[in-house]
């Protein structure tokens, strides 16, 4: 490759990097952006998870790492795309079930029908702990 076309890469994922920065973050994905703008949005304080959990599959140790976390609700928010192998889904609901986490999961297909989908999955969460009303956001 030339030094212009490397150049004109390197911009290019800067540009990117960018466009998934969102309060001094880079998200993985736009999606993972849309959702921290929501939860900002709707006042729900929320932080990158950056907290690693153990899950042993086939005898092998690995690490998983929710997309974000609630403090308030201790409960973890997970964000995925279309593309979500059989592994990776092994793997994400046995480190939920093997560490108890108190987890939801927000599919990209759920999230282009109504963005309300993550508002109304936190408002289950919760009733199933407590009773509470919630404020509501404007999207």
């Amino acid at each position: 490759m030339n030094k212009h076309d490397q150049l004109l890469l390197e911009k290019r994922k800067e540009k990117n990097i960018l466009k998934r920065t969102y309060k001094n973050i880079v998200f993985a994905s736009f999606f993972e952006k849309e959702v921290a703008q929501y939860l900002t949005n709707c006042r729900i304080e929320w932080v990158r998870n950056e907290k690693q959990f153990p899950v042993y599959i086939d005898g092998s140790l690995h690490y998983y790492i929710p997309d974000f976390y609630l403090p308030s609700l201790n409960l973890y928010i997970e964000v995925k795309s279309v593309f979500y192998s059989s592994i990776k889904r092994r793997k994400t609901f046995k480190a939920v079930i093997d560490n108890n986490l108190n987890w939801i999961i927000i599919y990209l297909k759920e999230w282009k029908i109504s963005k309300k989908i993550l508002r109304v999955k936190i408002n289950n969460f919760k009733k199933g702990l407590k009773n509470e009303d919630t404020t509501p956001c404007s999207e």
